[in-house]
C-alpha cells in the first residue's frame, strides 16, 4: 500500500468517527467495485487477492450451502446477495461485489434462459454510475468473444468506469503473449487499459499457498518473463491493481470532500448562534431560558414535521404531515369507499321503521321518522370510520410531539415517559386529549343536519322528471343520476295556489323576477300531500284559495281538470311505494353524505387537531407549565442549562475537528500531487 493510500484510509476513517456521533447524513458515498467475467475466468480469485482473504466459491459449481437454501433447485440463481463483512482499521468502508460467472449454457436443473437471468443481475449492479467495473477476461481466449468486455461497453461506452483485468497470462500458448493488449496496441483496447495478473492455480489452492506467497510468486513471474520483463512488471500484478483502485478511490473521495466542508461550516455556525443566544439569555434565568428555548424548539419542530408553516423541511425523509395526509386522503377515503349498503337489509329496516312510526294508528303519508331512523343507521357507518380516522391522526400527532421532545437538548426531565410535559399534552386543555376528540362528533353533527334532499318522479308538462328538493331549491332532471338540470325554481317567495287529488300548482319567481307557474302531477294522493308538506318545510307558503295569476311567460299547463279526471288514482300497494321512496331518499342522501365526509375530514383534522396543537404549544403550553409546577427545576432539573451548553459544545468540537480533517486531507492531496502528478491525472 502506498503512503498516500495509507493516509487516505486513516483520514477517511477519522472523518467518519467525527461524523457518526453527530447523527447527520454526511457519510461519504464510496463507489462499489463489481467484478464480472465468465465462469473460470478467475474473477473470484481476483477479488480475493484484492481483499487478501479466501472466502469465495469457484468453478461451474459455484453454489454454497447458503445459496442452496435460498434458491429453489429449479431456478439456480437469486438476486438476493450473501453479505460477508471484513472489519479492519486498515481498510475503507467499501463494497466489493462478486457476481455470478457469465455463461451461455444451462447446467443441470438451471432454467434454459440462465444466461439472460445472469446478465440481468449483472446489469442491475454495473448500470449504477457509482460502480467501478472490473471486467475479467482470460488471456488465453479471444478478447472479441469476451462477454464481460461486451457487457461493460454496453453500460459504459465511454470507458470511464471500466478497468480491464487480464488473467491466466501464464497459461497462454508457447510463443504467444499479451504485450500488445497490455500496452494498448491491440485492436480491442480500453480507455483505462488492461492490467495483467497471475493468480493462484488450482494446485496452489489445494496446497494452501497463501495469498501473500502467491503475490510474491506473481511479481517474480512478471520480472522474469521475456515478454513483460522488468520494464512492464511495475504496472502488472495484483499489487498494482490494488494501488490503481486506491488512486481511483482517492480521486473519488477528493471530489466528495470539498462540497462537504461548507455543510459542516453551516452546522458550526448554527451551533455558534445557539450558544450566543444562550449566553445572552443566561443573565435572566438559566432554567427559564432553557424552558423558553425548549418550547420554541418544540414549536418549530412540530411545524416542520406537519409542514405548511415552516420555512425549512427535511429532504431526506417523509415527515409526519405526509403520513397524516396519507391517512386522511388515502386510508380514510378507502375505508369510506368500502362502506356497503345491503339493499335487502335496508328494505327490512324501512318496512319495520314505517310500522313503528305509525304504531297503533293508520297512515297514508310517508313518515319522516322512518326516513330519519333508517338514515341514522347508515350514518353510524360513516361516524365510526370517521372517529377512527380522528384516532389515527391523533396518534400520529402524539408521535410527532414525542419525537420533537426527544430532540430537545438540555431538558432530560421532559423526555421521560411520564414527564410532566407529556402529561400536559394529554390533559383536557390539550387539543389532542380524549376530551377534545369529541369535537369531530360536533362537526359531524353539523354535516348530518344539512337539509335532507327529497326526490321523486313527478309529471310536469306531460313528461316524467326526477324532482329533487334540496335546501331552498326545487330542481328537475331527466335521470336520477342528476347529470344536468332541466330547470330549477328558487322557493324564496313561492306559494302553493292549488291543491287537488294529485295536483299541486306552485307559483315562483324566476331569475328575472318573472312569475312562473309549475304544475306538478303525482301518482297518488299520498305523494301530493307528502310533497306539499316538504315544500312548506322548505319555506313555500300555502295559499290554495289564491287564484293563479296570469303568467308573465308562456306556460304550457301540464294538465287540465278534465285531464285529471282521466288519471288512474287507484291506490296500489301504498307501503311498497313508501318503502321505495325512502330507499331512493336514503341512496341520494348517502351519496351527498359520502362527499361531505371526504371533503370535511381533512379540514376538520387540520383545524381541530393539527392547527390547535401548534397553537397550544405556541401560546398555552408554557403558561400551563408555569401554573402547574412549583419551580422550573421540576421540569428542567438543576443542570438543564449546563447540559444544553455541554451538548452544544460537544457537537461544536466534533464539527470543528471534522473540518480540520478535511483540511488535512487537502494538504496531503496537494503534497502527494507534487511528488506524483500522474497519480491524480
Amino acid at each position: 500500500m502506498s503512503q498516500f493510500g495509507g493516509e487516505i484510509i486513516k483520514i477517511v476513517n477519522e472523518l467518519q468517527d467525527k461524523l457518526n456521533p453527530l447523527g447527520e447524513n454526511l457519510i461519504i458515498d464510496l463507489p462499489q467495485i463489481a467484478v464480472i467475467g465468465g465462469q473460470s475466468s478467475g474473477k473470484s480469485s481476483v477479488l480475493e487477492s484484492i481483499v487478501g482473504k479466501d472466502f469465495l466459491p469457484r468453478g461451474s459449481d459455484e453454489i454454497t450451502a447458503e445459496t442452496d437454501r435460498e434458491v429453489p433447485e429449479s431456478k439456480g440463481i437469486s438476486a438476493k446477495p450473501i453479505n460477508l463483512k471484513i472489519y479492519s482499521p486498515d481498510v475503507l468502508d467499501l463494497t466489493l461485489v462478486d457476481l455470478p460467472g457469465m455463461t451461455r449454457m444451462a447446467v443441470g436443473n438451471q432454467p434454459k434462459d440462465i444466461d439472460q437471468l445472469i446478465e440481468n443481475m449483472l446489469l442491475n449492479y454495473i448500470e449504477n454510475d457509482n460502480c467501478l467495473i472490473l471486467a475479467v477476461t482470460a488471456a488465453n481466449q479471444d478478447l472479441a468473444t469476451s462477454d464481460a468486455l461486451k457487457l461493460a461497453k454496453d453500460v459504459d461506452p465511454s470507458g470511464e468506469r471500466t478497468i480491464g483485468v487480464l488473467t491466466k497470462l501464464d497459461l497462454m500458448d508457447e510463443g504467444t503473449d499479451a504485450r500488445d493488449i497490455l500496452n494498448g496496441r491491440h485492436e480491442i483496447h480500453l480507455r483505462r487499459n488492461f492490467i495483467g495478473v497471475k493468480l493462484r492455480s488450482q494446485k496452489d489452492i489445494l496446497t494452501n499457498k497463501s495469498i501473500g506467497e502467491a503475490l510474491h510468486d506473481e511479481h517474480q513471474f512478471f520480472i522474469g518473463h521475456p515478454a513483460y520483463g522488468p520494464e512492464m512488471a511495475d504496472k502488472m500484478g495484483i499489487r498494482y491493481l490494488q494501488e490503481y483502485l486506491q488512486t481511483e478511490l482517492s480521486n473519488h473521495i477528493f471530489k466528495r470532500l470539498p462540497p462537504l466542508k461548507p455543510k459542516l461550516e453551516a452546522k458550526l455556525n448554527e451551533i455558534n448562534e445557539r450558544l450566543r443566544i444562550i449566553q445572552e439569555m443566561s443573565e435572566v434565568s438559566d432554567n427559564a431560558m432553557v424552558i423558553s428555548e425548549a418550547m420554541e424548539l418544540l414549536k418549530r419542530g412540530f411545524d416542520s414535521e406537519v409542514g405548511g408553516k415552516s420555512w425549512k423541511v427535511s429532504t431526506t425523509r417523509r415527515n409526519g404531515g405526509t403520513k397524516i395526509r396519507a391517512i386522511i386522503n388515502d386510508k380514510y377515503a378507502a375505508e369510506v369507499n368500502k362502506i356497503f349498503f345491503d339493499d335487502n337489509s335496508i328494505t327490512d329496516q324501512i318496512d319495520i321503521a314505517i310500522d313503528n312510526a305509525f304504531g297503533t294508528h293508520s297512515g297514508m303519508f310517508t313518515p319522516d321518522t322512518a326516513v330519519v331512523s333508517v338514515v341514522d343507521n347508515q350514518i353510524e357507518l360513516f361516524r365510526n370510520i370517521s372517529l377512527t380516522c380522528v384516532d389515527w391522526v391523533t396518534d400520529e400527532i402524539i408521535n410527532i410531539v414525542i419525537n420533537c421532545i426527544e430532540t430537545i437538548k438540555g431538558t432530560p426531565k421532559l423526555k421521560t415517559p411520564n414527564s410532566r410535559l407529556n402529561r400536559e399534552l394529554s390533559e383536557p386543555s390539550s387539543p389532542i386529549s380524549p376530551q377534545q376528540t369529541q369535537t369531530p362528533q360536533t362537526v359531524m353533527s353539523a354535516i348530518l343536519n344539512q337539509n335532507m334532499p327529497r326526490a321523486h318522479w313527478i309529471s310536469y308538462n306531460n313528461i316524467k322528471y326526477w324532482f329533487v328538493l334540496s335546501g331552498g331549491t326545487l330542481s328537475w332532471f331527466k335521470h336520477e343520476k342528476k347529470k344536468s338540470s332541466e330547470g330549477s325554481a328558487v322557493l324564496n317567495g313561492a306559494y302553493i295556489s292549488t291543491e287537488e287529488e294529485i295536483l299541486l300548482v306552485l307559483i315562483y319567481l324566476d331569475k328575472k323576477s318573472k312569475r312562473q307557474v309549475l304544475e306538478l302531477v303525482f301518482d297518488s294522493r299520498d305523494e301530493t300531500e307528502q310533497w306539499r308538506d316538504w315544500l312548506i318545510e322548505a319555506g313555500v307558503r300555502y295559499n290554495p284559495n289564491r287564484p293563479i295569476p296570469p303568467p308573465t311567460a308562456p306556460i304550457s299547463p301540464s294538465y287540465s281538470m278534465a285531464t285529471l279526471n282521466t288519471v288512474d288514482v287507484s291506490y296500489p300497494s301504498n307501503k311498497d311505494q313508501q318503502i321505495e321512496t325512502i330507499k331512493k331518499l336514503v341512496d341520494a342522501y348517502m351519496i351527498i353524505l359520502e362527499k361531505n365526509f371526504k371533503d370535511t375530514m381533512p379540514k376538520l383534522c387540520q383545524s381541530q387537531l393539527i392547527d390547535s396543537t401548534s397553537d397550544f404549544i405556541a401560546f398555552r403550553l408554557r403558561a400551563t407549565i408555569d401554573k402547574n409546577f412549583n419551580t422550573t427545576d421540576d421540569i428542567v432539573g438543576d443542570n438543564g442549562h449546563r447540559q444544553a451548553v455541554f451538548d452544544l459544545q460537544k457537537r461544536h468540537k466534533l464539527y470543528t475537528e471534522a473540518i480540520v480533517v478535511i483540511n488535512k486531507f487537502s494538504t496531503i492531496k496537494f503534497t502527494s500531487a507534487l511528488h506524483n502528478p500522474q497519480s491524480f491525472a
